[in-house]
């Protein structure tokens, strides 16, 4: 069996932030700074790409294209646990499982992108995905460039602020924000104000600190998004307009 560490760094999301202020500790941690890892033995391809989401209770984490939805207690800061308190739930009503998990408070839900990385779920802690849209790739990723192998793999980011989600293709450089409503032919609706933001445009780039620009994952705190780059130590902060 492979082990998986789960590991959290203060500011590389907000739902971090939240595990770090939830447990309480009398000194604060820096940006960067290991909070917890957290090891969970799972077989290999299970091991690949694991999404993690915080309710402001337990940690919620799913494989990827994964059917079951995992639980389990947040790990104490400071050093490396073994999972505890594991709760797995099957999921249902994602036929290609779910990849990637961003917690909506609001809802006590969330927003997950299936394995095929088109298709957008609402899914309950009871299991349950509801397709609210796809995402039409012909029409719905304006100047879209796949970084292959990688184009499939997407990252999600529900934004508390204006009810809206945030969708990263791993390795690419353009970030869509789309609403949490279908358009009239059930396909993903950009916003548009903001349809999108561009993370490798001067001087709002990322080569100064890692020679190359792409996104890696994408967190909201905030007015701002929270951006890592594959194989970079430097996380990002963009507004929400990309500077």
């Amino acid at each position: 069996m492979a082990i998986r560490n789960i590991r959290f760094l203060a500011m590389a999301a907000p739902v971090v932030l939240q595990v770090t202020l939830a447990l309480a500790q009398p000194a604060a941690a820096a940006p960067g700074d290991l909070i917890a890892d957290v090891v969970i033995a799972e077989p290999y391809p299970r091991n690949i790409s694991p999404s993690v989401a915080f309710d402001g209770h337990y940690l919620y984490h799913v494989e990827y294209g994964g059917s079951t939805l995992h639980r389990i207690n947040v790990p104490p800061a400071g050093g490396t646990t073994g999972a505890a308190g594991q709760v797995d739930t099957p999921i249902q009503g994602s036929a290609s499982g779910i990849m990637t998990l961003s917690y909506d408070a609001g809802r006590d839900a969330f927003w997950a992108i299936g394995g095929d990385g088109l298709s957008m779920y609402l899914l309950q802690k009871t299991g349950a995905a509801a397709l609210v849209f796809k995402v039409d790739p012909n029409t719905d990723r304006p100047g879209f460039q796949p970084v292959p192998p990688y184009e499939n793999e997407i990252k999600v980011a529900y934004d508390r602020q204006d009810d809206t989600i945030w969708y990263s293709s791993d390795a690419g450089t353009r970030i869509y924000h789309y609403h949490t409503y279908a358009d009239a032919q059930g396909t993903a609706a950009l916003v548009a104000a903001t349809p999108y933001i561009d993370v490798d445009i001067a001087p709002n780039d990322m080569v100064a600190e890692c020679g190359y620009s792409q996104s890696s994952g994408v967190a909201v705190g905030g007015a701002h998004l929270f951006i890592s780059a594959s194989g970079c130590s430097f996380l990002f902060e963009y507004t929400k307009t990309g500077v």
